[in-house]
């Protein structure tokens, strides 16, 4: 496989720079320079990447997936069925998941329709207002979710597992 050179390094675009790059786009104001919807390296202020700054999530378990639909309605899961919610202003919040698994991946098509899986074939929906359980079909262990839309969504897990809902 051969690497082009990226236009603005003249080398080629290491990891290291695109997850730079990655960080520019999402840190607070920082702004865009071209019409390629990528900050460059420096986070488009002329110096040093922005650092990351430390948050306090409200949880005690360790977190393992991270979504949001937008600044002011991002989520984070994890061990104990942690499920915590930042909102505006800004805050996080727990939410009860009404489970105690893992949780490992969460995804949305809307601040309305997400979804997050984890131990033991789990698997439950947020409707907007609550969080619901809903069939996976497996006792597997359940890794990551995706989806291109509300009506396709996809779950990966232990021993190969696929589950997929949608058209």
């Amino acid at each position: 496989m051969r690497v082009e050179p990226h236009p603005r390094c003249g080398g080629p675009l290491a990891w290291a720079a695109l997850v730079a790059a990655l960080a520019g786009c999402v840190s607070r104001g920082a702004p865009l320079t071209d019409d390629s919807g990528v900050a460059p390296p420096d986070g488009g202020a002329g110096g040093d990447p922005p650092a990351w700054d430390l948050v306090a999530s409200g949880a005690r378990e360790d977190l393992r997936g991270l979504w949001g639909s937008g600044s002011g309605d991002v989520w984070a899961v994890g061990d104990g069925g942690a499920i915590t919610r930042h909102g505006l202003p800004d805050t996080w919040t727990t939410v009860p998941s009404g489970t105690s698994a893992a949780l490992y991946s969460i995804w949305g098509s809307a601040a309305d329709d997400i979804w997050t899986v984890g131990t033991a074939g789990t698997v439950l929906h947020w409707n907007g207002s609550d969080w619901a359980s809903v069939s996976s079909g497996t006792d597997r262990d359940l890794y990551a979710v995706w989806g291109s839309g509300a009506h396709d969504v996809w779950i990966v897990g232990a021993g190969g597992t696929m589950l997929h809902r949608g058209p």
